[in-house]
C-alpha cells in the first residue's frame, strides 16, 4: 500500500491493544498471517494516549483526516477512489521459468475461490498472474510467488467435472505412434513424389493395475471402481492426458478392457487398459 503522504503506522497481530510504532512510513509492508476487521489511515500524527484510547470495536466514518477507509464489507474507500464493483471474472495466466510471454490459463467466474491448472507440464518454475474484471474494468495484476510444479505418474482428467485417474501401479504403455497423412504419388520419373497433409496426431495404448487405496496402503478394486473407471474412459468426452516424462495432451479415450487378475497382490485386483488418441493441443 502506497501513500502521498505521511502517517503513523501501527501494530496490532499480537492482541487487540493498539501497539504503536515510533516511526513514520510512507509505506506499510504486512508479512505473516493476520486478520484485520477494518483499515482507517489519517494524516494525522496521533499521540500515544490517543492510541491507547481508541475504541477498536466502535464504527468507522470519514472524517477530514482520512486517506484510507476500509472496512473489508465490500467496500473499500481512498481519497477519491472507490471499488468499482465485485469482480465478474478472475483472468488467470502464467509464466514458466526463461519464457517472457504469459499464457492464458482460463477465465473463471468472480465468485469461485479456487482453480486447478491441470495442463501444466511438470519441472519447471511457474508464476501465476490474476487480473480481476467486471464488465468496463480491469484490476492491477496480483502475482503469486514461483511455483515449481513436479509430479510423476499417469493421469487422465476431465477439467469440467474435475474427475482425476492416477494410474501408478505396474502401468505400460505402448510406442506413441504419430499419425501422418502422407500420400505417395508413383509417377514415370526414378522416385516417387510425396503429399504430406496437415494431420499429426499421436496413440497409443495404456495398461496399468488401479484401485481405490486405503489408510494402510492397501489397494482395492470394488465392482463400482471398475464401472466407473470403464463409464469415464467410454463416456465420448475430450479429456486431459499426462505422462510421467511431462507430456500433457487432448485425447479422445475408447476401448476399455479388463480382466486379467493379478494373483501376486493380495486383493487380486484386475489390470486395465484403454486406448487414446491424440485430439489436440492444450
Amino acid at each position: 500500500m502506497y501513500l502521498s503522504g505521511t502517517f503513523l503506522g501501527y501494530s496490532s497481530f499480537m492482541s487487540p491493544q493498539l501497539s504503536p510504532i515510533s516511526s513514520v512510513f510512507n509505506k506499510i509492508t504486512v508479512v505473516g498471517e493476520g486478520t484485520f476487521d477494518k483499515l482507517h489511515v489519517i494524516s494525522e500524527e496521533l499521540s500515544l494516549s490517543s492510541l491507547l484510547a481508541i475504541d477498536i470495536t466502535e464504527e468507522l466514518s470519514w472524517g477530514t483526516t482520512t486517506i484510507m477507509l476500509a472496512e473489508f464489507n465490500n467496500n473499500l474507500n481512498a481519497g477519491n477512489l472507490n471499488l468499482a464493483g465485485s469482480v465478474q471474472n478472475w483472468d488467470i495466466y502464467r509464466l514458466a521459468d526463461g519464457d517472457t510471454t504469459l499464457v492464458k490459463v482460463a477465465s473463471v467466474d468472480g465468485t469461485d475461490e479456487a482453480f486447478i491448472d491441470y495442463r501444466v507440464p511438470p519441472y519447471k518454475n511457474y508464476i501465476y498472474t490474476v487480473f480481476g474484471s467486471t464488465s468496463t474494468e480491469i484490476s492491477e495484476p496480483l502475482t503469486a510467488l514461483p511455483l515449481y510444479v513436479d509430479f510423476f505418474n499417469f493421469f487422465l482428467i476431465d477439467e469440467d467435472t474435475n474427475v482425476v485417474y492416477i494410474f501408478d501401479l505396474d502401468v505400460s504403455s505402448g510406442s506413441y505412434e504419430i499419425q501422418q497423412d502422407v500420400t505417395i504419388y508413383n509417377t514415370y520419373n526414378q522416385f516417387p513424389t510425396i503429399s504430406q497433409g496437415a494431420r499429426k496426431y499421436a496413440t497409443n495404448t495404456i495398461t496399468a493395475i488401479c484401485g481405490d487405496v486405503e489408510c494402510d496402503s492397501t489397494l482395492t478394486q470394488p465392482v463400482s471402481y471398475i464401472k466407473d473407471l470403464k463409464d469415464f474412459i467410454m463416456n465420448g468426452r475430450a479429456k486431459i492426458f499426462k505422462t510421467r516424462k511431462g507430456d500433457v495432451m487432448r485425447v479422445y479415450t475408447n476401448n476399455f478392457r479388463y480382466g486379467v487378475i493379478e494373483d501376486a497382490i493380495q486383493s487380486q485386483p484386475m489390470s486395465i487398459s484403454f486406448d487414446m488418441i491424440e485430439v489436440s493441443e492444450v
